[in-house]
């Protein structure tokens, strides 16, 4: 198989390193800066907390949904493989007969669903920068 030029640069950029430049490199560039927004001016400080996110979006998410949300983000030691072992949820999802993979995938498709129905929810309430 022949790869053309363009081909190569993206396979060649693939096998590079993670390496990336710190911050204040990428700020302080004469070729290509970088601004980054300060957290502060974003209203970070006024950011929903769970109780709040849940009382405006409470309805619009359904009870699934909210159990995979509070068990991957409010649990500190839930991973998705962990909920792919969960019988009981994976029969909730319609995913007991499920091989590994349709699981993982299950799981990716109602937990996105789930975060863009609450996001949506809170921009309507105005807590995004709508662009």
């Amino acid at each position: 198989m022949l790869l053309l030029p363009e081909q190569l640069l993206i396979t060649t950029l693939k096998n590079r390193a993670n390496v990336q430049e710190s911050v204040e490199a990428l700020e302080e560039s004469e070729s290509n800066p970088v601004q980054f927004a300060d957290p502060k001016t974003l209203g970070g400080d006024e950011l929903p907390g769970f109780e709040e996110i849940h009382r405006l979006c409470g309805d619009t998410l359904d009870q699934l949904e909210w159990r995979l949300i509070s068990a991957l983000y409010l649990d500190e030691d839930v991973t998705k493989n962990d909920l792919m072992k969960d019988e009981a949820l994976m029969a909730d999802l319609g995913l007991a007969k499920g091989s590994p993979t349709t699981r993982w995938r299950g799981i990716t498709k109602k937990l996105g669903l789930a975060l863009s129905k609450m996001r949506s929810c809170l921009e309507q309430e105005h807590y995004f920068l709508e662009m």
